[in-house]
């Protein structure tokens, strides 16, 4: 555990296995965060734990990044879902 804002994170850790986040920013957000991590070889996959609304954030997000997708139905909340994403990288702008 690192008690630091995430956008200090990647100057203070280097790699991670996993990255997880719980209502802390909109998707393409959530993805600026983790791609210091996400684009080296290593790739671990993310883990977002989104509402009902899921699908209009990564529709936004597809226009930024290419990855790879899969949307586990959450068992916590009957609206929710888990996205886990993997092979991040920023689309050419």
């Amino acid at each position: 555990m690192h008690p630091i804002r995430i956008e200090e994170a990647a100057k203070v850790i280097t790699e991670c296995e996993a990255i997880s986040a719980r209502a802390l920013a909109d998707l393409p957000q959530l993805l600026d965060y983790c791609a210091p991590w996400m684009t080296t070889d290593r790739k671990p996959h993310a883990f977002f734990h989104k509402g009902r609304d899921y699908r209009q954030e990564v529709d936004k997000a597809v226009g930024r990044f290419d990855f790879d997708l899969v949307i586990h139905r959450s068992v916590v909340e009957p609206d929710s879902v888990v996205l886990e994403i993997a092979n991040l990288s920023r689309k050419n702008q």
